[in-house]
């Protein structure tokens, strides 16, 4: 089996010559074991998407929305007087998710490449527009309102800095494949490294993240900062400019959290010692830890939770897992921790195997994101870091998150379908059975 591209010329790697099918790419950061993979042996084919990675997926939003319900109805009922309110409302946003996976697989995603740049930008305009005209569902404003639906505009930056962190590192790539420097001009080449490799990308990632903490969303602004730091390493980026900025930004973050004071410097006291704040913002933590504690290994089983009486706070929110722990136990949290687990693991197997660095940097960043918001939705769960508000994918009520999580799923599943895979001996028997075909003919 051979791959062409659209004008029907078969396309072959600087190092195999033989037809396998591979793109020749850059061997520098993460991208060098994925061009290493399409190396000789390796093919790119069109098939089907990566059911194990659908099937992971379908498997999570099932529990994800099982959960909801059991951790939300009482909790809707006191709210609202309607017990189904929240899982009525999660239904509808999984079927407008649907319609948008079933977009992101259908449209090409070399459609994100070409418009990357607008793509940031509008988002980019949305944040600024929340700072605004933004409406609150709580304490901070980080909606905008278009009265039949209300949209979280940083969960569209979490897609939209991967998309052109990708494009960026895909186009230095190619520009720089040519011949090597010379000498004499090192000294400028230096320079340049700074500015494109380490500067440009890195004022990416602070634009971002800067408009995203603007709203107050602390853990907002983490996530895209560390999507766009997986982005920048894996398409290659020296990891001495990254821990340059990361020091930086973390320098800069802990002295904002200093001198800001009340809201978010009060988050870091009651974490050290949530005990003693307990009408203070230490009432959520609290409770959380009570509701893991008393899961115990097998939890007091499905819809039996007590702390979702009035205890644990926004229980069909951040707080999910907790309620999760209590019900299915120390088991049945490890059990969906592996899911996740494995689903991110079959999300790296896509970037993998993909086409084309772009699309491989495309499926790393999301990867990343799931796994980056599970870690730290469980790691505030437990207190291991302050409570900043992390969602659970699949599993936290959420209109904007669940669509736009769900619309990169299909992303996900339209690149593992044109993937590269190894060949295998019915592939150089249908090879040969096509070369003889071709010789007959001529």
């Amino acid at each position: 089996m051979r791959y062409s591209d659209r004008s029907g010329k078969t396309k072959y790697s600087a190092r195999d010559k033989s037809g396998s099918g591979a793109v020749t790419l850059g061997r520098s950061g993460v991208m060098s074991d994925i061009a290493d993979l399409r190396d000789t042996g390796y093919e790119r084919v069109t098939t089907g998407i990566d059911r194990p990675f659908l099937v992971l997926f379908l498997v999570l939003i099932v529990i994800g929305s099982v959960m909801l319900f059991s951790a939300s109805y009482v909790f809707a009922d006191s709210r609202t007087g309607d017990s189904l309110y929240y899982i009525r409302r999660h239904i509808i946003f999984l079927v407008i998710g649907g319609f948008a996976a079933l977009f992101g697989f259908l449209w090409p995603y070399t459609i994100y490449k070409k418009y990357a740049e607008i793509i940031f930008i509008v988002v980019c305009v949305t944040l600024v527009a929340v700072l605004l005209v933004g409406v609150s569902e709580g304490s901070a404003v980080r909606w905008i309102d278009f009265k039949l639906f209300t949209f979280q505009p940083s969960d569209a930056m979490k897609f939209s800095i991967v998309v052109l962190m990708a494009k960026y590192f895909d186009t230095l790539e190619r520009r720089e494949s040519g011949a090597k420097m010379s000498y004499r001009i090192r000294k400028i080449e230096m320079s340049r490294e700074f500015v494109f490799e380490a500067a440009v990308p890195m004022l990416i990632i602070m634009v971002s993240s800067g408009l995203v903490m603007l709203e107050r969303h602390l853990s907002g602004t983490i996530i895209v900062a560390f999507l766009g730091l997986c982005v920048y390493i894996a398409g290659g980026g020296k990891k001495r400019w990254a821990a340059l900025f990361s020091g930086i930004a973390a320098g800069l973050l802990a002295i904002y959290l200093a001198i800001s004071g009340g809201y978010q410097s009060n988050r870091i006291l009651v974490w050290m010692n949530p005990e003693k704040y307990p009408r203070d913002g230490g009432w959520q933590t609290i409770q959380g830890m009570y509701a893991i504690g008393s899961g115990g290994l097998l939890g007091v089983g499905l819809g039996n939770s007590r702390l979702k009486y009035g205890y644990a706070s926004m229980p069909h929110n951040d707080f999910v897992f907790s309620i999760v722990c209590e019900e299915l136990g120390f088991i049945g949290a490890m059990a969906i921790i592996a899911l996740f687990g494995l689903l991110v693991w079959r999300g790296f197997v896509i970037a993998m195997r993909a086409p084309d660095k772009f699309s491989s940097l495309v499926a790393i960043g999301i990867s990343s994101q799931i796994a980056i918001q599970v870690l730290l939705n469980i790691a505030v769960v437990t207190n291991t870091i302050p409570n900043t508000g992390i969602s659970l994918p699949f599993f936290s009520y959420g209109g904007t998150a669940i669509i736009i999580l769900m619309f990169e799923i299909g992303v996900m599943l339209k690149i593992s379908k044109h993937s590269y895979r190894k060949k295998t001996s019915e592939d150089d028997d249908e090879s040969d059975n096509d070369r003889r075909r071709h010789g007959r003919a001529h």
